[in-house]
């Protein structure tokens, strides 16, 4: 048998680092009445007691001097439900594997009301309750608001925030921890010793950190090293099967990159690796022992985890790191970490970041004050006096924009401030510029939000409108709405009707298909001062020979202005200078 199972509690005294728990189901049991829930919410991480405690609490429900904190573990009851045999009284559902609502409906159901066989309650533990379907939720649900007295529900889950909210309030919710290591530790310790094992204080620890709050993991762990090491296990023979670092390989690690030496840092991998570390193990206890340095470097005092390392090694490789090379090598293992998921080449990962951590300098607070005037008036702003008396710099040619706060900043200098003129000659040409700017000019153009509201009563105004039209159609059906009426002009407003001419028959025959079915008219409609009908029509094709024609009369014309103009001037210069003309073609 399994160790975990061997060594599972039997009693709430033996729990181990839920103390929490514990205790208030010992008081709720020990009242008089009892005060017991028809269910319970067991939530936590793997391997911290979930199902035990329930199978505790259905032993002190159940026992045949229960309800009472103590199960006597002499009773039929307690006796099967410590071997771990099957009860009609006790029943366990796997909800990984009985996600359904015929699941649910087969095994709770429609055999809660049945009576309990030979004990006071049927208890239902229901584990990884968080995989069951929304439908067994539901038919679960009706249960829990009207459950029989003999009934009792308990749910663990390891993800809580998926069970529904209605489940949950119809529970006692109990939150369990993570065991701390040396609660852990103490427990190998106690486990080893029954076993007839030599365990070495060392070495329990270090499984404990393996763990990580999980004690089934912990004895898992124990009962794998034990068959390697034999009858005495040594913290050499933990790292050996576990993949861990001694200590003195990480103090040597950190003296180099404090040193920034990053061949002696290499070279001290190497060595960790020749001596059957695995890549990501170093990574994790280096990340494990950097954090406590970084708890250390803020003033922290406490536990919180800590390692067994000596305060006076601890306080020395912070010294030796820093605050800033600390904090940024810890952030690189971190992200190292993430990086060791997804490749294979754990090697190359480690090495460069711990290359790069041998790089990471320290600030040096005293000289970046003293550099900073130094470089300051590379950086410093224009004063703004230079900017008026500058026209390059002036961005008040810019008229696109409506009303630039920019543009009126250098008028308002220039009215309160006439030294500055002086200074710079430029400004008196550029200034004029500036005030004659129509800056003030687009305002008249302000209060066209106030026709946001304003009803289209003429020709006029559908064709001012036009463009906020086309947008409410666009926002109301889509742009392949607006992309077929693209090509419409408004050429005609009467009582009864609006007319759009397209000039594209493609464009006209799209919008006459879609015109009903996307609703153009009903939108168009609600810009109208009354409803009308919507037109579509196509442009008539313009006359080609009309140009020619056009282009002839006005040569005809400016001929004969030329003929009569040429013949005036003649004229009038025979009679002024009494000449005769000698020769006249035409």
């Amino acid at each position: 048998m399994s160790l975990y199972r061997k060594y599972r509690p039997q009693t709430f005294e033996d729990v181990v680092g839920q103390e929490h728990v514990a205790r208030t189901l010992r008081n709720a049991l020990t009242a008089d009445p009892p005060r017991v829930a028809h269910a319970y919410l067991f939530t936590g991480p793997r391997g911290i007691g979930k199902t035990t405690n329930a199978r505790l609490l259905a032993k002190c429900l159940n026992c045949e001097s229960g309800p009472t904190p103590i199960p006597c573990n002499q009773c039929d009851f307690c006796t099967r439900v410590a071997a771990n045999q099957p009860t009609m009284d006790l029943i366990e559902i796997d909800a990984a594997s009985n996600t359904g609502v015929d699941n649910i409906r087969e095994v709770i159901i429609d055999k809660v009301g049945t009576a309990p066989a030979e004990a006071k309650y049927r208890v239902y533990i229901i584990d990884e309750v968080h995989m069951l379907s929304n439908n067994a939720f539901n038919a679960l649900l009706k249960t829990l608001e009207e459950p029989p007295p003999h009934a009792i529900f308990i749910l663990a889950t390891t993800e809580t925030h998926k069970v529904p909210a209605t489940i949950t309030s119809r529970c006692q919710r109990f939150d369990f921890r993570r065991v701390t290591p040396p609660d852990i530790a103490a427990r190998l310790l106690y486990v080893a010793d029954c076993e007839g094992i030599v365990l070495h204080a060392e070495a329990a620890k270090i499984i404990a950190r393996h763990a990580e709050g999980a004690l089934r993991d912990a004895l898992t762990l124990l009962e794998q090293v034990s068959a390697f090491a034999g009858e005495e296990i040594t913290p050499a023979d933990v790292r050996l099967v576990l993949g861990g670092v001694p200590q003195q390989l990480i103090d040597d690690l950190l003296e180099h990159i404090g040193a920034g030496d990053a061949h002696a840092t290499l070279s001290t991998l190497e060595r960790a690796v020749a001596e059957g570390a695995s890549f990501s193990q170093l990574g994790r206890d280096l990340t494990s022992y950097l954090r406590d340095l970084m708890l250390l470097s803020v003033g922290f005092e406490g536990d919180a985890g800590l390692s067994d390392v000596e305060s006076a090694t601890r306080q020395r490789h912070a010294q030796i790191l820093g605050r800033a090379r600390l904090e940024a090598t810890l952030a690189a293992l971190r992200e190292a970490s993430k990086e060791m998921r997804d490749n294979v080449d754990h090697r190359l990962i480690l090495e460069l970041t711990l290359v790069r951590a041998c790089s990471v300098q320290s600030p040096a607070p005293a000289l970046a004050p003293a550099l900073r005037p130094a470089s300051a008036p590379v950086a410093a702003p224009v004063p703004a006096w230079k900017q008026i008396a500058a026209p390059v710099q002036t961005p008040a040619p810019k008229k696109e924009e409506p009303a630039p706060i920019a543009e009126e900043a250098p008028a308002m200098s220039e009215e309160t401030a006439p030294p500055v003129e002086m200074e710079a000659r430029g400004a008196k040409e550029t200034a004029p510029e500036v005030e004659a700017a129509p800056i003030k000019e687009t305002a008249p153009e302000a209060p066209a939000p106030r026709k946001k509201g304003r009803r289209i009563a003429n020709f006029e105004d559908l064709t001012e409108l036009w463009p906020a039209v086309l947008m409410r159609i666009r926002k109301k059906i889509g742009v392949t709405a607006v992309a077929y009426l693209h090509d419409a002009q408004p050429v005609g407003f009467t009582e009864s009707e609006v007319i759009l001419e397209f000039v594209k028959e493609f464009h006209h025959a799209k919008a006459c298909d879609a015109a009903e079915r996307l609703g153009f008219e009903k939108i168009i409609n609600e810009t109208l001062d009354k409803p009308r009908k919507l037109q579509l029509r196509l442009a008539a094709p313009a006359p080609k020979a009309a140009a020619p024609v056009v282009e002839e009369i006005v040569d005809d014309e400016d001929d004969d202005f030329d003929g009569e103009a040429m013949g005036n001037i003649v004229d009038y210069a025979q009679s002024v200078f009494g000449a005769d003309i000698v020769g006249r073609s035409g």
